[in-house]
């Protein structure tokens, strides 16, 4: 149960990355997107 839990949180964590990036790459000119304000 603990390591179904395990990669369930890692699948969680690399989709938010790769959402994270695909928004990154598609909203580049967005205020404060990188930690620093345009």
């Amino acid at each position: 149960m603990v390591y179904f839990l395990f990669v369930l949180t890692i699948k969680w964590v690399k989709i938010n990355l790769l959402t994270w990036r695909i928004f990154n790459a598609t909203v580049p000119a967005a205020p404060g997107i990188k930690g620093k304000p345009s």
